[in-house]
């Protein structure tokens, strides 16, 4: 069986509260019953250093009329493929949420999945 979770946020990378904590301790645990997992998240670059990850591929995105670029990279972490979807101008910022512009920002990271 194959998994792709798709989550806003994951421990220890990003978190807010239970869903980060969820995003990791989950797949982690699939992982360990043979279940190939990934994980897509956004890479919210004022959080995570993110020097010693794999560059995968940077791709084109088009939504609300805008075009934007989005760079993938690539970690595993503690048996967890973790692959984090990096737009400096859709998540480069102090706060997770609570941003006026969440709804193209969030849009915008399930199109990037889709990519």
């Amino acid at each position: 069986m194959k998994v792709l979770f798709c989550t806003s946020e994951i421990y220890p990378f990003s978190k807010t509260g239970g869903l980060g904590d969820v995003s990791y301790s989950l797949p982690k645990e699939l992982v360990k019953k043979g279940v190939n997992v990934k994980v897509i998240t956004p890479l919210y670059s004022g959080k995570i250093n993110y020097s010693s990850f794999e560059y995968l591929a940077s791709a084109s995105v088009d939504i609300l009329g805008r075009h934007r670029i989005v760079d993938y990279y690539k970690y595993l972490h503690e048996g967890v493929e973790i692959i984090f979807v990096k737009n400096d101008e859709l998540f480069y910022r102090d706060n997770i949420y609570g941003e006026g512009d969440d709804g193209e920002r969030f849009i915008f990271f399930c199109y990037s999945i889709l990519e």
